[in-house]
C-alpha cells in the first residue's frame, strides 16, 4: 500500500475518532460520571469543563493520588471525553516543531510529555496527527541537515522513529553502548567549555541544543519544516 493510500486511510480513521470524542462543554454535571464518593468529594467544586481538561492533561488534583486518578480518567473515558487515536511519533514531531518555533522544552532540555502540550480543551479536541509522509519527510530533513549521527540524537530524544522519547542517558546508551548508562548529568554545573569526552550525556545534550539552535536560526530550514507540516488543503 502506498503512502498516499495509507495517509488517506489514516486521515479517515482520525476524523472518525475526532468526531466521536465528546467536547468538554457537553459535560454539564459531574453526576453523569457516576464517580465514587471519595473522588466526587475531591472534585465537586471544580467546574465540569475544567475537570475534563485536568484529566485530559493529567494534572494533579488535590486529594487524588495515582490510583484514584486512574479511576477518574476511566470514568471520563467511559463517558466519551478521552481520545485514543493519538500517534506517539506524531506527538514527537509536534513537540520538536514547538521546540523550534516556541522553544517549548522541559527541564534540562527534556521535552514535556505529549499530554502537557495541550493548553486547552479545544486544542485537545482539534489535534490532528501528522501523516506518515510528513513524519518521514521530517526525518529526511534532519538527516539532510545534520547527518546520520546528529539527526539520530534528535530522532531518539523526540521519538521520531518509534514513538518513544529517550532521556539523555538512554540516548547515550543507544549511541555509545551500555557501559555509559551510569553517567550522571548535572546541568546546573555544566559549562560549554568542559571537555566533550568528560561525559557522553553532555555530548548528547550539546548536539541536541546546537541542532535546535541551528533549526531556529536557519530561515530556510524553518520554512522547509513549515512546508512539510502544513495542514492539507481542505
Amino acid at each position: 500500500m502506498t503512502n498516499v493510500f495509507k495517509d488517506k486511510r489514516q486521515n479517515n480513521e482520525e476524523a472518525k475518532d475526532m468526531a466521536s470524542v465528546r467536547k468538554a462543554s457537553e459535560l454539564i454535571s459531574l453526576d453523569e460520571l457516576n464517580l465514587p464518593k471519595r473522588i466526587y468529594n475531591c472534585v465537586k467544586d471544580i467546574q465540569p469543563e475544567e475537570l475534563v481538561f485536568l484529566v485530559r492533561t493529567r494534572k494533579k488534583i488535590a486529594g487524588i493520588g495515582e490510583k484514584l486518578s486512574r479511576k477518574l480518567e476511566a470514568a471520563m473515558d467511559q463517558a466519551g471525553f478521552i481520545r485514543h487515536d493519538f500517534d506517539d511519533r506524531s506527538f514527537g514531531v509536534a513537540v520538536l516543531y514547538r521546540s523550534v518555533n516556541w522553544r517549548f522544552a522541559g527541564k534540562n532540555g527534556w521535552p514535556y510529555a505529549y499530554y502537557l502540550s495541550f493548553d486547552s480543551n479545544e486544542a485537545y479536541e482539534c489535534y490532528e496527527n501528522f501523516s506518515e509522509t510528513q513524519i518521514t519527510a521530517v526525518n529526511d530533513l534532519l538527516n539532510e541537515l545534520f547527518g546520520k549521527e546528529k539527526s539520530l540524537v534528535l530522532q531518539l530524544r523526540y521519538g521520531l522513529k518509534d514513538g518513544r522519547m529517550r532521556t539523555l542517558e538512554e540516548t547515550a546508551v543507544e549511541l555509545y553502548g551500555a557501559e555509559h548508562e551510569e553517567c550522571m548529568l548535572d546541568f546546573d554545573d555544566f559549562e560549554y567549555g568542559e571537555e566533550e569526552d568528560k561525559n557522553f550525556g553532555m555530548s548528547i545534550h550539546r548536539i541536541e541544543c546546537e541542532s535546535l539552535r541551528m533549526l531556529r536560526g536557519c530561515i530556510s530550514a524553518r520554512i522547509e519544516l513549515d512546508t512539510i507540516l502544513a495542514p492539507p488543503a481542505k
